[in-house]
């Protein structure tokens, strides 16, 4: 044990807070960080008079992640300088190739929702990025609905996000005409102008080693597109490798997640395929993994505009188009339907069970159960019809989950959880006036519901309703004192009531 005075451990004791910040945030901190690590442990016991090792180890084991204290640590272990554009190559083949792809499939499913994931976002350099681009691509005339995600540890880093306020050099590789229509100067600083992209971007706090994902609640799920460039350097293989089998389960069929040129890529990873294009590195659910025989060009790009052309069509050996299936044999003769099959013996999933899977990222085979569970029977039991619509909502299929959930209504109209699930669903579909009124619903029939005040917080704040916002909120918050900290929340996805407590203080202290 170190001098309770000593204002910096010696270095047994530095190993020991190592090892935390490993435990707590996935954090590998490297020999040669090992110097500056200790310095800030420095400042941060003269900054905050924490001296001795055993709150230092409880600070990091247990501290609330808007705690003063724990924040200023977070930003000295992952401060990192970002910018437009970075990775260029990386970028390119995202707007040449991967988006213009995605966008012609979204068109041809009738969906008009791409969903992006930056994991590990950092100051939202990145993602803005990425709305710069759709920006470019996405037709004016055809009515889009981008839904973009920006996660990260760091406090402070999320506040700069959604500030949306860079300076010059971090604004270098963008344009003149594209900086002067999409951002406005702020004395030393340019503002984009977030009023334009309403709704499209959201930031909000999120551990990739202990947060719950794939989540409907936060978002993570059904994504078509997660980056996550340069942040695998902080972490060991077996997180890296955990970290990636749940990427696959957040993504669509045909999805992808990107990671840096640098990070560690471990080949064989379940329901994901890697590929190299040079230093470009990412991943594809399997489903569409199959390289098309020739790639199609790149689309041509405007005069003036701020994405170089630096790859030909046969640098892009493979694509991300998937090949056509084979045709089904068709009988020559008629095939007699089966009937179905009654079997009293199949017994109905519960809600906790259903719950429970969809909370460990299981919703595809939670979906199989119930659907078994609904073939099995004449009759099958109208609570199924609330398991159905959460397993397809889970799924990102919010228009068959819809149904299922209206369905059930028809003839269950005091069942909270079912208008709960159908507010998540309108939201989603940026219908926000059905969702406050299916979360006013909620709460009239179990005004207790934390989860439903939270997002009832959220979705005012995003209608500019700041005062009532803040008010659900701290009233969720409120109602998390008397529960016990590490106990799953009621429909919170598997998140703890301390993780909401966290992420209500960060919505709280973001909000205007």
């Amino acid at each position: 044990m170190s001098d309770a005075r000593s204002p910096t451990p010696p270095a047994a004791d530095l190993d020991a807070l190592m090892a935390l910040v490993n435990a707590r945030l996935g954090l590998r901190i490297q020999a040669h960080q090992r110097q500056p690590f200790a310095q800030r442990i420095e400042q941060l016991q003269s900054r905050f008079a924490i001296w001795g090792q055993h709150e230092l180890e409880q600070l990091i084991q247990g501290g609330r992640v808007d705690d003063p204290a724990f924040e200023f640590l977070v930003a000295g272990i992952t401060v990192g300088e970002s910018y437009f554009f970075r990775d260029r190559n990386q970028l390119d083949f995202l707007q040449q190739r991967f988006l213009p792809q995605l966008i012609a499939r979204l068109r041809r499913s009738g969906r008009n929702d791409p969903r992006i994931w930056s994991a590990g976002c950092s100051d939202g350099q990145e993602l803005y990025s990425i709305l710069l681009m759709l920006q470019q691509l996405l037709p004016e005339n055809e009515h889009w609905r981008p839904f973009l995600l920006g996660t990260d540890i760091n406090a402070d880093a999320l506040k700069r996000a959604r500030s949306a306020e860079y300076s010059e050099w971090s604004l270098r590789q963008v344009d003149a005409p594209t900086r002067n229509k999409l951002f406005e100067r702020q004395e030393n600083l340019w503002r984009l102008r977030l009023e334009r992209f309403a709704g499209s971007v959201r930031f909000d706090y999120l551990n990739l080693v202990e947060s719950s994902y794939p989540s409907m609640l936060q978002g993570v799920h059904s994504l078509d597109l997660i980056l996550c460039r340069n942040v695998f350097i902080y972490f060991d293989r077996p997180t890296i490798e955990s970290i990636l089998a749940r990427f696959a389960k957040c993504l669509n069929p045909g999805g992808m997640a990107m990671i840096g040129a640098c990070d560690y890529a471990p080949e064989h990873v379940a329901g994901l395929t890697l590929h190299a294009i040079g230093d470009v590195f990412y991943y594809l659910r399997e489903e569409f993994a199959a390289p098309a025989a020739e790639p199609p060009p790149p689309p041509s790009v405007a005069s003036g505009s701020w994405t170089a052309t630096i790859a030909t069509a046969a640098q892009f050996a493979q694509a991300i188009e998937p090949v056509a299936a084979t045709q089904p044999v068709i009988p020559t003769q008629p095939v007699a339907p089966k009937a179905p099959a009654a079997s009293p013996d199949v017994a109905a999933p519960s809600r906790a069970q259903i719950d429970e899977m969809i909370a460990h990222g299981r919703a595809a085979q939670a979906l199989e159960l119930v659907q078994s569970a609904q073939r099995a029977v004449y009759h099958p039991p109208p609570e199924m019809d609330l398991l159905h619509g959460h397993c397809l909502a889970s799924l990102g299929r919010m228009d068959e989950a819809r149904s299922a959930l209206e369905r059930f209504t028809r003839n269950n109209e005091l069942e909270p959880q079912a208008y709960f699930l159908l507010a998540l669903v309108a939201m989603e579909q940026a219908r926000l006036r059905d969702a406050e009124a299916l979360l006013r619903r909620t709460l009239l029939l179990d005004p207790a519901l934390i989860m439903a005040h939270y997002h009832m917080g959220v979705l005012k704040l995003r209608q500019g309703r700041a005062d009532a916002g803040r008010k659900a909120l701290r009233r969720a918050l409120s109602l998390l004192e008397a529960a016990t900290p590490d106990a799953p929340i009621a429909l919170g996805d598997g998140m703890t009531h301390a993780q909401l407590a966290d992420a209500l203080n960060q919505e709280l202290e973001a909000a205007p």
